[in-house]
This record gives C-alpha cells, sequence and structure tokens, in this order.
C-alpha cells in the first residue's frame, strides 16, 4: 500500500462528497427571491417547484432548448458519480488486494475513470444554462455556491488523476 495510492483515493472521496453535495442542492444559481439547481427551483426562499423534464414530443417548443441543457448538464454530473465510483472501487481493490492484482494495470484504470469522470463533471458544468422560465432580469441572476462546489469537484478529481498516474509511474 502506497502512500500516493491512499491519498488519490481520499481526493477521489473528497470529489464524491463535492459532487453529491452539488447534485443534491438547490443554489446552482441565485437571484433576489429565488433560487435553483438542477432539480428544483425555490421562490421566495421557501416555494420549491420541480424543474421541467424533456418530454418527447415536446408540447411547449419555446422551452425546449434550455430543458436540452438542463438535462445534459444533470446527465454529465450523473455519469461524472459513476465513473468517480468505478475509480473507487478499482483504486480500493488495488489498495487492498496489492500483492495479488496487477497494480499498475489498475492504477491506469483508475486514472481512467477519473479522467471520464472530470470529462463529464467539466462538460456538464459549462452547459448548465439558468432555466428562464421565470420573469428575472439576467443582470439579477448570480452563479452560487452549489455550482462552485461542481467546479471544486472537478478540481479534486484532476488531482486524484494526477495522483493516480503519478503513484503507478
Amino acid at each position: 500500500m502506497s502512500v500516493l495510492q491512499v491519498t488519490g483515493l481520499g481526493f477521489i472521496l473528497l470529489s464524491i462528497i463535492c459532487c453529491v453535495i452539488s447534485l443534491a442542492t438547490d443554489y446552482w444559481v441565485s437571484g433576489p427571491e429565488f433560487h435553483m439547481g438542477l432539480w428544483n427551483l425555490c421562490k421566495n426562499k421557501t416555494e420549491c417547484s420541480s424543474l421541467p423534464q424533456l418530454e418527447f414530443p415536446p408540447h411547449r417548443t419555446d422551452y425546449t432548448a434550455p430543458i436540452v441543457f438542463l438535462d445534459c448538464a444533470r446527465a454529465a454530473s450523473i455519469l461524472t458519480l459513476i465513473f468517480l465510483v468505478a475509480a473507487v472501487v478499482v483504486q480500493s481493490l488495488v489498495i487492498w488486494f496489492n500483492n495479488r492484482l496487477k497494480v499498475v494495470r489498475k492504477q491506469k484504470l483508475t486514472s481512467g475513470f477519473v479522467f471520464l469522470g472530470v470529462t463529464a463533471e467539466i462538460a456538464g458544468l459549462a452547459i448548465f444554462r439558468p432555466f428562464p422560465g421565470f420573469e428575472v432580469d439576467a443582470n439579477d441572476l448570480e452563479l452560487s455556491w452549489s455550482y462552485f462546489l461542481g467546479w471544486a469537484s472537478a478540481g479534486f478529481s484532476i488531482v486524484a488523476g494526477l495522483v493516480a498516474m503519478y503513484s503507478f509511474a
């Protein structure tokens, strides 16, 4: 068991925690009298409702494009979690069954899962657009702490992938 392997696992777990909190909270965008995340829109700081999902065929075409962006951001965040959990499983196998497995191949697999996860996370954060289904001036919108926690998750994932790559070098 290497210190770098355990450090990489720690960064992956930290990234997962940040990603889950970012995904589950409703503070991706905030403004006067409202805040929203990937799943809910809360008005007057207490009254929350679910954000729409894309329907096939779409009944309203005026909101189709923003809903597609929102659904893609949701899917990318969920893919990030899947890849990071896979990286935790492989990295745990490397750490605890070090003598019985081909460690170098598993470390490369861990790095691959982490970098796929970070790619999905960055794509989801980059394509996220606030849902324009409410009357708010665009100048009143600001990205909030949940959104930036997603970027922190991406940063921790990059560090975890680099540590995993360096540990088998």
